[in-house]
């Protein structure tokens, strides 16, 4: 997972990313059949399947349960007028963005004295199959239709903490951004739902990229700004949330892939 947000998708067999941002993930998808690694991109290049199971969190030697997803008959609360009929289904739908296969560079082989990039290293080739992403972030509308039809549950909103302003699910003004604020399980349950997966770092590093070019940025290495990207621009204009996905379209992958860096 990474610490500082963007997001992908999938088609029959591909999901989301999640991006962790104030406790917050967000997701991405791929068309592939096999399960994609959680960490490192060398499994791109090997046939064999890999097992991405998590280790379970043990508590007093039991496993503790994720909240089994119930079907809800109203998710206004979701930010989403209507019953399940009408929340079932969303005004933009999924859009899936065909990532062609190829090989690039992945990692990096800058010394960081924070070590926060370490794992990034050292710089190796990759060969990427063809893949099919999401073109925007999952939103709001489009997860609240996995609650309503019982196959996930509803994210977290973070109201009795300082991350509420950041949570989306519950505002009625953000029914287009992100779906935030949920576990990785949620994530998974989400992909599963619409028949993907999570993306490998290796895919997610190759889409970001541009279909692995090699530059710093989705569109280049033009340094990140307000016009490409939802960021705080300066001490004058503090972000507190996210926008509509899709808003900076400046900062798309030349493939179409909307806010693969910035927003969540």
């Amino acid at each position: 997972m990474r610490l500082w947000g963007i997001v992908m998708k999938i088609k029959t067999a591909g999901l989301a990313f999640l991006a962790v941002t104030a406790g917050a993930l967000v997701f991405t998808w791929t068309n592939t059949g096999r399960p994609s690694d959680l960490r490192d991109a060398v499994a791109d290049n090997k046939a064999a399947d890999f097992d991405t199971r998590l280790p379970a969190f043990k508590k007093g030697g039991g496993n503790i349960p994720e909240p089994k997803a119930v079907a809800v008959k109203d998710v206004s609360k979701a930010g989403i007028a209507g019953n399940a009929s009408s929340a079932g289904k969303p005004a933009t739908p999924i859009e899936w963005v065909a990532i062609n296969a190829g090989k690039f560079i992945m990692g990096t082989n800058e010394v960081d004295p924070s070590r926060i990039f370490e794992n990034a290293r050292p710089r190796h080739e990759v060969a990427v199959k063809t893949f099919d992403m999401t073109k925007t972030d999952v939103t709001i509308e489009q997860y609240a239709e996995c609650v309503v039809k019982g196959r996930c549950t509803e994210p977290k909103t973070n109201a009795d903490s300082g991350l509420a302003a950041y949570c989306n699910w519950g505002k009625p003004d953000r029914r287009f951004h992100p779906v935030n604020c949920v576990t990785w399980n949620q994530a998974n349950q989400y992909a599963r739902f619409k028949g993907a997966r999570l993306p490998s770092e290796a895919e997610w590093e190759y889409a970001a990229t541009s279909g692995g070019r090699d530059q710093k940025y989705p569109w280049g290495n033009e340094k990140a700004d307000c016009g490409r990207a939802v960021m705080q621009c300066n001490e004058n204009a503090i972000r507190t949330g996210t926008m509509q996905v899709c808003s900076k379209p400046a900062g798309n992958t030349a493939q179409g892939l909307c806010d693969m860096a910035g927003n969540v």
